[in-house]
C-alpha cells in the first residue's frame, strides 16, 4: 500500500497537474500539497479512519480505472494482493472470539465493501466533473490518505503482534516487491 500510494498513485497525480499545463515546479507542489491533505483528514479523522480504511482503496481504483484503464487494473490487482491477508487479519480475531465462522466472514466481507462503495460514491458524485486538476488533486489526495492508514495503523498493530519484529519488516519488503513487480509484469 505504501508503495503503491508513493510511487504510482503520486506519480499519476503529478502527471495529471502536468497534462493541465501546470508547470513542472507546481505540478509537484500541488501535488505535494494535496497529498499532506489527505494525510491531514486522516490524522483529524483516526477514528474514522480506522473503521473505513479501505475507502481511499476504492476511491483511488476508481480514479485510476477513469484515467487510464490499465492503471486501475494493475492498482485492482496490487490492491486485491493486499485485500486477501487484510481479509484474514479482520476474519482471525472474529473467528477466535466468537467461534463462528459465517461471522468471521461477514466482517471481513463488510471490511472490504469500503472499497466498492468508495469507488460508486466518487463516481456519483465526480463522474461529471473530472478534469486533469481534478485527477490530479484526487490521486495525491489518496496517496497521502493510504500512506497515513499504513503507517498509523497498519504497520503499528502488526508490531503490536510481533514485538520482535521476527516477520514483519520482511512481510513488508517482500510486499513492497510484489506491488513494485506487479506493473512489470503486466509489461512483459
Amino acid at each position: 500500500m505504501m508503495y503503491v500510494s508513493l510511487v504510482e498513485i503520486f506519480g499519476e497525480a503529478e502527471a495529471h497537474f502536468n497534462e493541465a499545463r501546470f508547470s513542472t515546479a507546481k505540478a509537484y507542489l500541488y501535488t505535494t500539497l494535496s497529498f499532506f491533505a489527505g494525510v491531514l483528514i486522516m490524522v483529524l479523522n483516526t477514528v474514522l479512519a480506522i473503521g473505513i480504511h479501505n475507502f481511499p482503496e476504492g476511491l483511488a481504483t476508481f480514479v485510476a480505472t477513469l484515467s487510464d484503464p490499465s492503471v486501475g487494473a494493475v492498482l485492482a490487482i496490487a490492491i486485491a494482493l493486499h485485500n486477501i491477508p487484510e481479509g484474514l487479519c479482520v476474519a482471525m480475531p472474529v473467528y477466535h472470539a466468537t467461534g463462528h465462522r459465517w461471522k468471521a466472514f461477514s466482517w471481513a466481507l463488510l471490511s472490504g465493501m469500503a472499497e466498492p462503495f468508495a469507488a460508486l460514491l466518487g463516481w456519483a458524485s465526480l463522474a461529471d466533473h473530472f478534469s486533469h486538476s481534478v485527477y490530479g488533486v484526487m490521486f495525491s489526495f489518496v496517496a497521502g490518505m493510504m500512506v497515513v492508514s499504513a503507517v498509523r495503523e497498519l504497520i503499528p498493530t502488526a508490531h503490536h503482534y510481533d514485538p520482535t519484529d521476527t516477520v514483519v519488516t520482511y512481510s513488508f519488503m517482500v510486499r513492497t516487491a510484489v506491488m513494485a513487480l506487479s506493473p512489470v509484469l503486466f509489461i512483459i
